[in-house]
């Protein structure tokens, strides 16, 4: 949750709008629930994602979400996009690239749904000078996500 706050806190750059801090106000409850998926509903197995998706949509079909979360796919599928204030397919938040088939087999990394939205929270972290521990079993991508991540586009002041 901090890091999405992070753009509504006065700088010695820009001033926040009451405006600004009514729109937070509009988009809080899906931050809400976009925090408590990628931090208590992170740390579960594939079992115990399902259950806990099941768990979250029962709490959210209680109650009316200024931007409706998406009946179908698991919770964990949807990434709320603020700018645009709705819910978004991890896998619809990149644009497809054709893979040069000059490059060998081994080298060649396809995105894939954990990719994408391992490398959004990796970046939305350590944009936020919060550290990140990338644990997991092994050869489940940590160090392919991790160096992919690093050679993307940073800011320049990073």
């Amino acid at each position: 949750m901090n890091c999405f706050f992070e753009n509504y806190k006065d700088t010695e750059i820009k001033d926040i709008t009451p405006e600004e801090i009514e729109e937070l106000g509009t988009i809080i409850e899906n931050l809400y629930i976009y925090a408590v998926t990628w931090s208590v509903g992170a740390t579960c197995t594939l079992d115990g994602r399902k259950k806990f998706s099941s768990f979250l949509r029962d709490i959210i079909d209680q109650r009316t979400l200024p931007y409706a979360f998406p009946g179908e796919e698991s919770i964990y599928d949807w990434q709320f996009n603020i700018k645009d204030k709705s819910y978004i397919l991890w896998n619809d938040t990149i644009t497809p690239e054709e893979i040069d088939d000059r490059i060998p087999f081994a080298e060649v990394s396809v995105p894939t749904t954990d990719s994408i939205r391992i490398k959004f929270l990796y970046r939305l972290l350590m944009l936020n000078r919060y550290h990140v521990l990338s644990p997991g079993p092994t050869a489940t991508g940590k160090s392919v996500n991790c160096e992919s991540l690093m050679q993307s586009e940073m800011p320049e002041n990073f």
